[in-house]
């Protein structure tokens, strides 16, 4: 049984998760009625000697702390460590400043994740049921909740409660409260004789940033009479080092042979095939298997492969296989390193090619497969927004690997298909003192997704702090199809507090229709220290039957609108004499036609008079 499976009354699997509920942003010490900053918040710690107590000003609070006492204020968690009087005090003027020792962390919500299977060893076309929920156990709200489940294309999405996206399922949230769960359902089918690790992602916001979570692996296989196990004697060699790559083959039916229709094991250019066994026959690049397998028997394949070249190669193998008239068919492969240094780089992205609203894997290794260990190597990964990350001075164990980097992202928004590469580089020292560098790298190709919805705020240029305003969302279908299950949720920064109405909602729209999805009342705190409002809107939707995630960003500038220049009227000076800088100042009044000579000639009089 393979790691991962659990088992709850015979057909049970229970899996649950939680996240890290809260974040630092600062821990040392300050002085006593000294502005201090964490994150990109102010605060002002005061303490009362003659109570032992420490008083924190918040921009809309107090907190009073005891030594050793920690309390929880909207978001933020205060721990009153320790205090001192003499190396972290000040004293100015006879008086005396005490110095105070602070933890303040920034709360997350810790969301928790149940799945339960109904079996997890299936037959070809049985049923599985996947139920479960998605509970918010933490403190503070997560936004924009997105619980995703998918599967290979060999596993049918039949039903689910959740929308049904191509070969996946995904429910979204756009607001999950502390205390809150939402439920799910759904049932899938398998339609191949092979094994699936199953794992559910969850992402959401939260004020202060965003997380995404993994939930264990269930590990799924379905009942199939035949098994292929392959494997190298060692993922990474040196350059002209022997390998050993063995497969095998078995048949579990205890009544029926396992009748081969194919089985060529393809062999990469650069690699040398030094030797192999006899029920394996050589045709050009590829190495072929066509014995039938006995009932209840299996049979073992063997080659041994050298490089002369560093370089990364795949062994691919291509399996037809006929049993009790079903045909079962599999592609394997394996990767093998070959590398002329002892540090070997290894950089795995899966899928190589995923659109948005999808999410991707990255996983970076290195293998040190010298007799030594190696200190002090130094690595970067670099290619996308999430990166660049350095890794300095870690250590590689002989013959061990060292795992710098495994993470699911989410793919970003692009206009066009782009492909990005991301490379794996570093460098380090052997125990003569020689520098040796490695780097390796892998491309993955973002694919836009379908122009669905579009997203519009109205808020207002301008905010001084201590007001409020009033932001509207609007949400427009650019489709010709209606879209129902609307989901959408606004961000907003520290400093500022909701005061009326909900950051959230959601709506149906009908094809080509613009309308209102949620207003709310926005208060800036009188103690907000940045030039400008940072808010975001994200919604996500489903459309034929791929899912959909829309942001839109809007700046409010924290100040006093500009004063606008006062608009004069334009008047043409008179034709006996042109002066336009005492003309603009007066305005042309009509006059009966028998007049307008008699005061012409006053006014060219008195302009002479006054300007000479």
């Amino acid at each position: 049984m393979k790691k991962g499976r659990w088992l709850i009354l015979g057909i049970a699997i229970l899996f649950s998760l939680s996240t890290v509920s809260a974040r630092e942003i600062f821990s040392g010490w300050v002085v006593s009625e000294e502005p201090f900053t964490a994150g990109d918040m102010t605060f002002v710690a005061r303490y009362v000697r003659e109570t032992g107590r420490l008083i924190i000003n918040t921009s809309t609070d107090r907190v009073l702390l005891s030594k050793g006492d920690c309390k929880e204020r909207e978001d933020i968690q205060y721990c009153f460590l320790a205090v001192d009087f003499d190396e972290h005090a000040r004293y100015e003027h006879g008086k005396e400043y005490a110095g105070i020792n602070l933890l303040i962390t920034l709360l997350e919500p810790t969301i928790q994740v149940e799945r339960e299977f109904s079996t997890t060893a299936p037959k070809i076309m049985e049923r599985v049921t996947i139920q479960g929920k998605v509970k918010n156990v933490g403190d503070t709200n997560a936004n924009n909740l997105v619980y995703a489940d998918s599967f290979p294309p060999w596993i049918l999405v039949k039903y689910s409660t959740t929308p049904i996206v191509g070969n996946s399922v995904r429910m979204v949230v756009s607001y999950l409260a502390p205390g809150n769960e939402r439920p799910f359902r759904y049932i899938i089918e398998p339609r191949d004789y092979k094994e699936f690790d199953s794992a559910a992602t969850v992402s959401y916001d939260y004020v202060g940033g965003s997380t995404i979570i993994k939930t264990d692996p269930t590990y799924l296989e379905v009942a199939s009479p035949v098994s292929i196990k392959e494997n190298f004697s060692d993922h990474v060699a040196k350059v002209n080092e022997m390998v050993t790559y063995t497969i095998t083959i078995q048949n579990k039916d205890l009544r029926t042979d396992l009748s081969v229709n194919e089985f060529a094991i393809q062999i990469p250019p650069g690699l040398d095939v030094l030797s192999f066994t006899p029920n394996l026959e050589k045709k050009g690049n590829a190495l072929i298997f066509q014995n039938m397998v006995k009932k209840d028997s299996k049979e073992t394949l063997t080659i041994t492969l050298s490089s002369r070249q560093a370089g990364k190669y795949v062994v691919r193998t291509l399996a037809d296989f006929t049993i009790n008239n079903l045909p079962i068919k599999k592609e394997l492969s394996q990767k093998l390193t070959v590398s002329s240094t002892d540090i070997v780089p290894v950089l795995e992205i899966e899928p190589m090619q995923a659109k948005e609203g999808d999410y991707y894997h990255i996983t970076a290794t290195l293998t040190n497969q010298g007799e030594e260990d190696i200190a002090d190597v130094d690595t970067s990964i670099s290619g996308i927004k999430e990166l660049p990350l350095d890794f300095n001075n870690r250590a590689v164990l002989r013959r061990r690997t060292l795992e710098l980097y495994d993470a699911e992202l989410p793919v970003p928004e692009v206009n066009a298909t782009t492909t990005k590469t991301i490379h794996l580089d570093g460098s380090y020292n052997d125990s003569r003192g020689r520098r040796f560098s490695f780097s390796t790298k892998e491309e993955i190709t973002f694919l836009p997704g379908p122009k669905v919805l579009e997203l519009r705020h109205e808020i207002p240029a301008f905010i001084r702090p201590g007001e409020n305003i009033t932001i509207i969302i609007y949400a427009k279908n650019l489709r010709l199809q209606p879209l129902s299950g609307i989901e959408l949720a606004t961000m907003l920064p520290k400093g500022t507090k909701v005061k009326e109405g909900d950051p959230y909602g959601s709506i149906s729209l009908k094809a080509n229709e613009e309308k209102e999805a949620y207003r709310f009342t926005l208060h800036v705190f009188p103690t907000y220290k940045k030039d400008e409002i940072n808010i975001k809107t994200i919604g996500n939707a489903v459309y034929d039957s791929e899912f959909i995630k829309v942001t839109r960003q809007a700046t409010i500038v924290i100040g006093e609108a500009p004063l606008q220049p006062p608009v004069l009227e334009e008047i043409q000076p008179s034709s006996e004499e042109q002066q336009p800088e005492v003309q603009q100042n007066i305005s042309e009044i009509p006059l009966p036609q028998e007049e307008q000579g008699f005061f012409v000639r006053l006014f060219t009089l008195l302009k002479r008079l006054l300007f000479g």
